[in-house]
C-alpha cells in the first residue's frame, strides 16, 4: 500500500520561513511532537559561550598563537546570524605604549609642557599687576609654609582673598597662626607686596597704580623667571638622554637624542616669545 502523502497549506509554511529570514532557524522536530504542541514555535538555541573569530584574510597558524603576529585587543563586536553577539580579535602591530623610547619623550615633552603653563601663569599675574587691574588671581602664585618661604600649600587653602575700594586687596585667614607664614610669603622679593594687619585673622594689601619703573621692574622679575624656565626644560632634556642610554642608545646620532633636542629648542623658543609679549605688554 503507498504511504499517505500529507499537505500542509502555504499559510503554515510561510512562519518558519520568515523565522529563518529573522536569523533564528526552526528546529527539525518529528510530526509527532509539532502535533503534541501545536501553538508553539521551536527555535534554535543560542550559545553562551563568546567565541573570539579571527578575519578570513588571517595568516594561517594564528588561532594556535605566535609572537610574530600579535593581537590587539577586542575592538570590535557584531551579531551572529543567529543574533549570538561575538567578538573579533585583529591582528595588530606594537604601538607606542610598547615603545620605551616613546614613552620617555612623552614623559619629556609632559615635564616640558608642565614649566610652559607654570610661567603663562606667572606672566599672566605680572600682565595683570602692570595694566593696574587688582583682582585675586594677583595671589594666587603665592604659596605659604610653616617656615614662610615658598614651594607651600596655595593661598587658597588657608584664606579667602576679595577686593575692597577698588584697588585694596583682603586677606581673611581661616586660623589665626597663619598669620606670620602668610605675610612672610607676601613680602618676599617675589611678589613684594607690603601687607597690613587688620585684626589676628585679617590681611589688607595695597596695590598701587603702577609707575613706570614698577613695570620695568614686572619685566626684569618675568624674564628671571624665564631663565629658571629655561633650566627646567634642559633638565627635562638631560633626564630623557639618560633614559635613552640607560635603554642602550649611547649613539648621540640616534634620532631619540634628535627629537629630545628639538622638543627642547620648540618649549624654549615659546618661553622666549612670552618674554617678548610680556615686554610689549607693559613697556609699549
Amino acid at each position: 500500500m503507498l504511504p499517505v502523502l500529507r499537505f500542509t497549506s502555504v499559510s503554515s509554511l510561510w512562519r518558519p520561513l520568515a523565522s529563518l529570514r529573522h536569523g533564528a532557524p526552526l528546529l527539525c522536530l518529528p510530526h509527532s511532537a509539532r502535533q503534541a504542541h501545536p501553538g508553539r514555535r521551536h527555535y534554535a538555541s543560542k550559545s553562551k559561550s563568546s567565541k573570539h573569530k579571527l578575519p578570513k584574510n588571517a595568516p594561517a597558524g594564528s588561532s594556535h598563537g605566535s609572537d610574530d603576529a600579535p593581537v590587539t585587543a577586542v575592538i570590535s563586536k557584531h551579531k551572529h546570524h543567529a543574533g549570538e553577539v561575538v567578538d573579533e580579535l585583529i591582528p595588530g602591530t606594537r604601538g607606542a605604549e610598547s615603545d620605551p623610547i616613546a614613552i620617555e619623550l612623552t614623559k619629556v615633552e609632559s615635564k616640558m609642557k608642565t614649566v610652559v603653563d607654570w610661567y603663562k601663569r606667572e606672566v599672566g599675574n605680572m600682565e595683570t599687576r602692570g595694566s593696574g587691574r587688582v583682582t585675586p588671581a594677583l595671589l594666587d602664585g603665592v604659596r605659604i609654609s610653616s617656615e614662610g618661604g615658598g614651594g607651600g600649600v596655595k593661598l587658597e587653602e588657608v584664606a579667602t582673598v576679595g577686593v575692597r575700594e577698588g584697588n585694596v586687596l583682603v586677606v581673611t585667614l581661616f586660623d589665626e597662626s597663619m598669620m606670620k607664614p602668610v605675610k612672610t610669603a607676601l613680602q618676599s622679593d617675589r611678589y613684594a607686596f607690603v601687607p597690613q594687619t587688620v585684626d589676628q585673622r585679617t590681611i589688607r594689601i595695597p596695590i598701587p597704580r603702577p609707575t613706570a619703573e614698577a613695570r620695568e621692574e614686572l619685566v626684569k622679575a618675568a624674564r628671571r623667571l624665564a631663565e629658571d624656565a629655561r633650566i627646567k626644560i634642559r633638565a627635562a632634556r638631560e633626564a630623557g638622554n639618560k633614559a635613552f642610554k640607560a635603554q642602550g642608545i649611547s649613539d648621540k646620532r640616534d634620532p631619540s637624542f634628535d627629537k629630545c633636542q628639538k622638543l627642547t629648542t620648540d618649549y624654549v623658543a615659546e618661553i622666549d616669545k612670552i618674554v617678548t609679549n610680556v615686554r610689549k605688554t607693559l613697556l609699549g
